[in-house]
């Protein structure tokens, strides 16, 4: 075969990969083999979040360890529902640090397989909405996602993986009114978690309770009667779990916080930090208007949340605008479009208002990551045939830039860790030593 020939072979195999799409796709191309993308994306995916994995792969610290420690052995508080579990369960001596760290990495595996079953049922629902997909190389690949793997321990993985449950399950059932009867419970059981949860993902799933539904007004418009019900059951459940998070918010008496702290340092088999009872003496209150402010006018905490933000927003951005973008784009009623729109951008935004009560910029925005990309995702998967944007290469190149932006960028870590980059020699010796029980089971602080 002459060079000539070879050349026009290979030629004309590279250009049958891409071809024109038609009219009605989400991309400007497509593959030749639709099963070939799929496993080509899967693999990209997957890849970029063991790269976001290892970046920020962290055993979950004392504070953590700490809050499990908290329970109702001296009376109720709050935070004390996964510690009081955990006591019924395994005792008053359950409290051992290789218990908590096995309970944390649980958590995080479920959210992981909770995460990838929904993002599944929306690329299947949408085929061909290559902009979904970039936008899922964008999450994997964000500084927020770095810092969701090292908040590994923390209780807002249970309300991450709750919501995500919660998503599967509204997404399958076709009684119109049994998810606001899950609903209720489900966000009393969070505020006994954590008060704090009900903030950062009551809007997401108020998104998901509005495009339940939205899409069951589609397929059967119901009576006024059966939507008044509806809408008060959503109404309920909201003020309900507002005015149980109001009750929790309040202090205790000095002398059960110590007795508290005492029964977690004779139990526990770790170093219990003293300051994380504070919690139990500090309002909401003195948190916005002393103890935050104080915080930020100290100019090198500025200086490196402004570093932060840099890295964080620009993908975090797109995502919202893609969100925002394909809600909009729908053919339905107006109504309907900006209240889809108002609820979104409320759940995307609602963990940073956590900023006013908590320094953890980091931590408030992987929360707000995770709640943009779960309500993408729900819209997807609530409305496959929904009507798409106009395909844009130039969204698709932006996208795929900020993921890679996103593999260069770095944010804060807490207790003085430090994001890891390839060869990530640091972070395999770690997970080594795990692996072999080699490791003292104990961190750092």
């Amino acid at each position: 075969m002459s060079k000539a020939t070879r050349s026009s072979v290979v030629g004309e195999r590279a250009r049958s990969l891409f071809r024109d799409a038609p009219p009605d796709s989400a991309t400007p191309v497509r593959l030749a083999s639709e099963e070939a993308g799929d496993r080509a994306f899967a693999v990209l995916g997957w890849g970029l979040f063991a790269l976001s994995f290892l970046k920020g792969f962290r055993l979950p610290s004392l504070w953590c360890a700490t809050h499990f420690t908290f329970n109702y052995s001296q009376g109720f508080v709050r935070r004390g529902l996964v510690g009081e579990l955990a006591r019924r369960i395994g005792g008053d001596d359950v409290y051992k640090y290789d218990v908590f760290t096995a309970f944390s990495f649980f958590v995080m595996s479920a959210l992981i397989v909770l995460f990838a079953l929904a993002a599944r049922r929306a690329l299947r629902a949408r085929s061909r909405d290559w902009i979904l997909r970039v936008s899922l190389l964008v999450l994997a690949a964000s500084p927020g996602m770095v810092f969701l793997v090292h908040a590994v321990g923390y209780f807002d993985l249970i309300g991450l993986s709750a919501l995500l449950a919660f998503l599967l399950w509204a997404g399958r059932t076709r009684r119109d009114l049994a998810i606001f009867y899950v609903l209720l419970p489900l966000g009393l059981a969070l505020a006994l978690v954590h008060e704090g949860l009900i903030v950062m993902f009551g809007p997401s799933a108020m998104f998901i309770a509005l495009c339940h539904f939205l899409r069951s007004w589609d397929r059967r418009p119901m009576a006024k009667l059966r939507v008044g019900l509806a809408c008060a059951h959503l109404v309920v459940s909201a003020s309900l779990v507002a005015a149980l998070l109001i009750a929790l918010s309040g202090t205790i008496s000095e002398d059960r916080v110590h007795r508290l702290y005492v029964f977690a340092v004779h139990h526990a088999d770790f170093a219990v930090r003293a300051d994380a009872f504070e919690v139990f003496n500090t309002s909401a209150r003195y948190n916005i208007l002393t103890k935050i402010p104080a915080f930020w006018r100290i100019p090198s905490e500025r200086a490196i949340a402004l570093s932060g933000q840099i890295g964080f927003l620009p993908g975090f951005l797109f995502l919202v605008f893609c969100g925002a973008r394909q809600i909009w784009s729908a053919r339905r009623p107006w109504p309907a479009r900006a209240a889809l729109l108002l609820v979104f951008m409320a759940a995307a935004l609602s963990p940073e208002l956590m900023n006013f009560i908590g320094w953890d910029w980091p931590r408030w925005n992987s929360m707000a990551l995770m709640t943009c990309a779960i309500c993408t995702v729900a819209y997807r998967s609530y409305f496959p045939a929904a009507a798409q944007p106009r395909p844009s290469l130039a969204v698709l190149t932006t996208g795929l830039l900020l993921a890679a932006v996103g593999l260069t960028s770095t944010t804060r870590l807490f207790d003085d860790y430090q994001v890891q980059f390839f060869p990530f020699d640091r972070q395999f010796e770690l997970i080594e030593r795990v692996l072999e029980r080699a490791s003292p089971f104990g961190p750092r602080s």
